[in-house]
């Protein structure tokens, strides 16, 4: 028996994938709902794994501003040696951990609707959070560079704990003639809440406020232009009288929020 070319091996394989993406595709059309509710839980994101609820994620905000107040409270003690040095990156690394989940939390949750303003309250209370963090840390570069390099240097050849934390410590001292004192590095800090208020009226006016518009499309359907249903007209929609359709009436409405945004 002759064994098959290669041409004929690799059109095989081609029509397998082909069928199989095919039978995948059919298998699970999308949901066909806007409606979250109605859409079955194994579609959509499962936030306990994060909280399993408010209660404790009330915890966690509790236990992020008893780890500020920690790593804050070691102001003025990092040239009492090594040790210090390593609670204040264990204790910023603990912080890490917690403030992710305390903030992705209320933020995923927002995701799935902008609309609700207590999600939207809880998401502010994190960023108002870490903004006052951002501020009451600014001692902590000025006070590592002031213990020197040349004493830093016997403590990371000395000590083996601090071996993880050494090329964020490294790159502290390399980039120093970019750092500025404690105050000025403060009072650049109350910025931050101000920097992202341009960014955060935008997205409020381009999901949560916009009235998107509805369009009657070439079969009949009506379709409210959401992004999603936007996206997907122009993605899968063949008549391209559709897709002009869609183009139109989606940034004739969005126009006049995105040209806000520029002159903001």
């Amino acid at each position: 028996m002759k064994a098959p070319n290669r041409n004929a091996l690799f059109r095989i394989a081609v029509l397998s994938i082909c069928v199989a993406l095919l039978a995948g595709s059919v298998a699970y059309a999308g949901p066909g709902t806007l409606v979250r509710d109605s859409i079955p839980d194994q579609y959509k994101w499962d936030l306990s794994k994060i909280y399993p609820d408010w209660a404790a994620w009330e915890d966690g905000l509790t236990k992020a501003g008893d780890l500020m107040t920690q790593y804050s409270d070691l102001k003025g003690t990092l040239a009492e040696g090594p040790e210090q040095v390593l609670k204040a990156y264990q204790i910023s690394d603990e912080l890490g951990m917690v403030i992710y989940k305390v903030y992705r939390y209320p933020a995923l949750m927002r995701a799935t609707d902008t609309r609700n303003n207590d999600v939207a309250g809880r998401l502010q209370r994190v960023q108002i959070l870490l903004s006052r963090f951002n501020t009451e840390m600014s001692w902590f570069s000025p006070e590592m560079l002031a213990v020197g390099w040349d004493t830093m240097q016997v403590w990371l050849n000395e000590t083996e704990a601090l071996a993880p934390y050494r090329h964020g410590i490294e790159d502290l001292f390399r980039q120093q003639k970019h750092v500025l004192n404690e105050d000025m590095e403060r009072l650049l800090s109350y910025y931050s809440q101000f920097r992202g208020a341009p960014g955060s009226i935008y997205t409020e006016l381009s999901t949560s406020d916009i009235e998107f518009p509805t369009v009657t499309l070439s079969d009949g359907k009506e379709v409210k232009l959401t992004p999603g249903t936007y996206y997907n007209i122009l993605s899968t929609n063949m008549n391209q009288d559709d897709r002009a359709t869609a183009f139109q009436n989606f940034y004739g409405t969005r126009g006049y929020i995105d040209s806000y945004y520029t002159i903001v």
